[in-house]
């Protein structure tokens, strides 16, 4: 559990760093980046494709350009690379005689292969192992990689082709789904892939309670979305097709309703079903489309139970799980879904969304 007890003391003030990091090798400083700004946001989201985003501004830089921007955060007793950026847009504004104010918007490593595609079909072989495959992948691109402890290394039933166009990193999504890892990135530029486990399994990774004497809260309104209305109430897995060696077509159905409660039909009046088309189920099995109606199903139920609230920055980011109690001493667990950092008032502002 983060013991964030330090950050709780209004004297206890972090600052920004910035160094110019080389665009192909991001353990190479080629320095600090003078006159930052202590200005500017960083957001992290769960759910966002390219993971992390940020915005800084210097007043007239004189670091090599073009190079990545390494932000770090520091504090008595406390440093953290936060991210490694490429910078996609340079605003410039003239601010005084001969002075300018140089306002970066900054992407995550991830970004950076977003719309980098090969002029070609790419194939990844049977029995290719995920980490072999990803691997391949980050070398193309000229990226940096780190498998977390845990990752998964399955080897694929069958070749998979990807059509032309498709990009990099949603190959690299592909492999870490059928995997059951997640792609991320880490703060010092590398794309990183774990071992994915549902939010709702994962343990708290930081405790804020209301009623402390020095609670880290500073908004005062809750605002709360509820969306179990919307929440699928059956789930369904099918496979239709001809497995490898084999002359027949195969078709398999795995189904699963909401039994009880107010999800259920019966409660509620009215069903929603899920349908999950699965072209590459090895092995083709009853026995694996029921795993993966098991894997499914928790997504479907989801109730996206979603509320806004607005803390002083502690080192935490979008994933971490929150237990959070409020004034009237109810606890419960929520997943950081959004973490937007400000750093000219080191707040953060947070979408968490309840689990479990």
């Amino acid at each position: 559990m983060l013991d964030y007890d330090a950050w709780r003391d209004p004297a206890y003030v972090p600052k920004l760093r910035a160094y110019a990091i080389d665009v192909h090798n991001p353990d190479l400083v080629r320095c600090e980046i003078d006159r930052l700004q202590q200005t500017g946001s960083i957001t992290w989201g769960y759910d966002s494709d390219t993971r992390v985003s940020a915005h800084i501004s210097v007043l007239d830089p004189d670091f090599p350009y073009p190079s990545w921007i390494r932000l770090v955060v520091e504090a008595p007793g406390y440093k953290e690379e936060i991210g490694t950026f490429i910078v996609s847009h340079v605003k410039r504004e003239e601010v005084g005689e001969k002075s300018y104010l140089y306002s970066y918007d900054l992407q995550s490593v991830l970004w950076s292969i977003s719309e980098d595609r090969g002029g070609y079909h790419y194939c990844v072989g049977a029995g290719v192992k995920t980490q072999d495959a990803a691997a391949r992948i980050c070398d193309i691109c000229g990226k940096r990689y780190k498998w977390l402890p845990g990752c998964r290394n399955t080897s694929s039933g069958s070749a998979t082709v990807y059509e032309m166009g498709d990009t990099f990193l949603h190959i690299l999504y592909d492999l870490c789904d059928k995997a059951n890892n997640r792609l991320d990135c880490d703060g010092h530029g590398r794309i990183t892939m774990g071992a994915y486990t549902e939010p709702s399994k994962r343990e708290p990774d930081v405790a804020i309670d209301e009623r402390d004497s020095r609670s880290i809260v500073i908004d005062s309104e809750l605002t709360e979305d509820d969306s179990t209305g919307e929440a699928y109430n059956r789930t369904v897995v099918h496979y239709k097709g001809r497995p490898e060696g084999s002359e027949n077509d195969v078709e398999i159905t795995a189904l699963s309703d909401f039994a009880g409660g107010d999800l259920s039909s019966a409660v509620r009046g009215y069903t929603r079903a899920q349908i999950h088309e699965v072209n590459d189920m090895s092995p083709v099995t009853q026995a694996r489309a029921n795993q993966l109606l098991s894997e499914y199903t928790p997504e479907d139920r989801d109730r996206n139970i979603v509320r806004d609230r607005t803390i002083m920055w502690i080192p935490l980011k979008g994933g971490n799980m929150v237990r959070w109690t409020d004034m009237h001493g109810q606890t419960s667990k929520w997943l950081a879904k959004t973490v937007e950092g400000d750093f000219a008032s080191w707040t953060m502002k947070l979408t968490l969304k309840k689990e479990g």
